[in-house]
């Protein structure tokens, strides 16, 4: 009788102790700080973006100039699912409208699987995202940069891969 009520003493104790104890908050997904620069621009912020994305083409240049400009920033989740960020560097209109851009893809934790910087992708490539190369082998590439015209240049996503202009 005494080891039975020994229990049940030691059953409501370790229940009081446990059910004191504080629970963790878990960590929120969206990142806390202000991202003001490409360089500021983590995993966890494209994360948070995740519905701005998108699978459509847009021009980069037409009759009137260039659409996208350099310093303009994109992210991205690659065809595979990976999130990353490009910084457009440069747009040669004398060299095939040869795209220059800085690159960064992030593995699933938040760390870097692949960056790059000065990268560039020529008239009427595709460009793989996750090792950072024109490449020219189907469904392997996450956008093309094509040419329609000798004016108009689109940037296409391909592959189930999605892009947005990153705001700041």
């Amino acid at each position: 009788m005494k080891k039975i009520a020994n229990f049940f003493l030691f059953s409501s104790l370790l229940v009081t102790m446990v059910s004191s104890c504080k629970k963790e908050d878990k960590p929120q997904n969206k990142p806390e700080e202000k991202v003001t620069a490409y360089a500021d621009i983590k995993k966890e912020h494209i994360a948070a973006k995740d519905a701005t994305l998108s699978s459509d083409e847009f021009e980069a240049s037409n009759a009137e100039g260039l659409v996208m400009k350099p310093s303009d920033v994109l992210i991205y989740k690659t065809s595979s699912g990976l999130y990353g960020k490009m910084e457009i560097v440069a747009i040669d209109k004398e060299n095939n409208y040869k795209l220059k851009f800085n690159a960064v893809t992030y593995k699933a934790d938040g760390s870097i699987l692949k960056e790059g910087k000065d990268l560039y992708v020529r008239g009427t490539y595709n460009f793989n995202l996750e090792t950072l190369e024109e490449i020219s082998e189907e469904n392997a590439y996450d956008f093309s940069w094509s040419r329609s015209s000798t004016l108009v240049t689109y940037f296409q996503p391909a592959n189930k891969a999605k892009f947005s202009k990153y705001e700041f």
